[in-house]
């Protein structure tokens, strides 16, 4: 089996430009953070559900080191979507417009 696989450097990918983003954070205006947080939803939801078919095929697949393999980088992705979700989501909230309000409303929720 190639030990290179599972190795636990990071792999580089190029990022592609994201068409209206800030070149520096002195750039971002205030509301704009807010709305490239609401932005980043769809496309973290979107590699949460490739990695959960990708998952699921893992299932019907022969072959144990083919399927370890793809199960640790699986594993690595999921857990990566979901630092990333938790990040966004704690951004969302600290720049929501009305961040004081929907406070007031989880504190009596609770």
């Amino acid at each position: 089996m190639n030990s290179n696989i599972l190795s636990s450097k990071p792999i580089e990918i190029p990022v592609p430009a994201v068409a209206g983003a800030a070149k520096s954070d002195a750039l971002v205006r205030e509301g704009q953070t807010y709305d490239i947080v609401c932005k980043m939803e769809n496309p973290l939801w979107t590699i949460h559900d490739i990695l959960t078919a990708i998952g699921m095929m893992v299932i019907e697949m022969d072959g144990d080191e083919a399927i370890g393999a793809l199960q640790r980088l699986v594993s690595i992705a999921q857990r990566s979507f979901e630092e990333a979700e938790a990040l966004r989501a704690r951004l969302f909230h600290l720049n929501h417009p009305d961040r004081d309000d929907v406070a007031k409303e989880r504190a009596n929720e609770a």
